[in-house]
């Protein structure tokens, strides 16, 4: 990171919320100022403890407006901060791209495009968990077969993808590169756990 990152953060506008349009804006103002305010805190030896105003007030607002403290939350780091390539095709590895990032590269960006793809296949699996629920409360052995059946299957399709991380995601980049900036603790233990993850899962294949 530059070490006059702070002083150029310190001289931008006042940045004003009012201008936000609708839920789109607010959310990518809310990705935005959180990376520029975890970049401000860890940019350089010593972690800042205080925020300049320009940043902390609206970043507050904002924040106030999402429903979300002030911080690098998950819902910013990776939920909100993708876009697909060919809108017509699926949601996955290949045809997403990362919107926002604090270095760079092929490592950073793939640690959570991993995640999003993740994502779009767990939700088959809540399906299945309502319908199975719903089997089991009508006493339907066959609904909770093939509920159960469909579960199991896109637990396979999650674990497929986690298992294509060290693809263009190297550990050691990982834990000494991005995740110093992004961690307020939880991604970094996220990101041990994923790798924790990974060891457990290598030794069942």
């Amino acid at each position: 990171m530059s070490t006059n990152f702070r002083a150029k953060v310190k001289a931008l506008p006042k940045f004003n919320i009012d201008k936000l349009k609708g839920d789109a804006e607010i959310q990518r103002a809310m990705l935005v100022l959180s990376y520029i305010g975890q970049s401000y805190q860890w940019s350089e030896n010593t972690p800042a403890t205080v925020m300049p105003a320009n940043l902390a007030l609206p970043w507050y607002q904002v924040g106030k407006l999402v429903g979300r403290p002030p911080i690098l939350s998950y819902q910013s780091y990776a939920s909100d901060n993708w876009r697909r390539f060919d809108k017509s095709g699926p949601i996955e590895c290949g045809n997403i791209g990362l919107a926002q990032c604090f270095l760079g590269g092929q490592d950073e960006e793939w640690f959570i495009l991993i995640h999003i793809d993740i994502e779009k296949k767990a939700g088959k699996s809540l399906k299945a968990i309502e319908d199975a629920q719903a089997a089991v409360a009508s006493n339907d052995a066959d609904q909770l077969e093939a509920s159960l059946t469909k579960l199991r299957n896109a637990l396979a399709s999650m674990y497929q993808v986690l298992g294509r991380m060290p693809e263009r995601c190297d550990p050691y980049i990982t834990s000494t590169g991005f995740v110093h900036i992004s961690s307020v603790g939880a991604i970094t233990h996220h990101c041990q756990m994923v790798w924790s993850m990974r060891e457990w899962m290598s030794t069942k294949e």
